[in-house]
């Protein structure tokens, strides 16, 4: 009666809370007497905290390029848990339709833990290539044809 208890990380007193992480998970205690003279004692019996990290989720998409308005799906794969989109949503799989080029992540949640953060899964839109239009002619008689010619798109005008 009278002593001090000391924690193995070195706080002091009858109730800590500790941080658990993966170097700082063995825990015991000693009793220091008051008297300078009496001696402390042994270690208590040591518990030992598991410490449990949830796998980093990966996202996959089968493509990372979109035209304007085109949907796409983002699986997560690899999570435990729950998952936690980047846009709120909490559901294995997200559809998406960016307008512009736009970065997905997602972590995981099962009960107090937490994993880390995906790698940004990018969706690129592609910029649509507007048409440039000209005319043989832009006065004309009735009944008389005209030439329009397209220029400037990709693939088929």
């Amino acid at each position: 009666t009278g002593g001090t208890i000391k924690w193995s990380d070195g706080q002091t007193g009858s109730v800590v809370s500790v941080t658990v992480t993966e170097t700082n998970k063995e825990f015991y205690a000693i009793c220091i007497p008051a008297s300078g003279t009496a001696c402390g004692s042994g270690r208590s019996n040591v518990i030992n905290v598991r410490v449990t990290t949830l796998p980093k989720p990966t996202v996959i998409c089968s493509t990372d390029e979109v035209c304007p308005g085109e949907s796409v799906t983002l699986i997560v794969q690899n999570c435990t848990g729950t998952p936690k989109w980047s846009t709120g949503e909490t559901t294995t799989s997200i559809v998406v339709s960016p307008t512009v080029t736009t970065s997905y992540s997602v972590f995981c949640e099962q009960g107090a833990c937490r994993s880390e953060s995906s790698q940004q899964y990018t969706i690129t839109v592609k910029p649509v290539a507007v048409p440039t239009i000209t005319a043989s002619a832009t006065v004309v008689q009735p009944g008389q044809s005209v030439t329009l010619t397209a220029t400037g798109c990709n693939g088929e005008v």
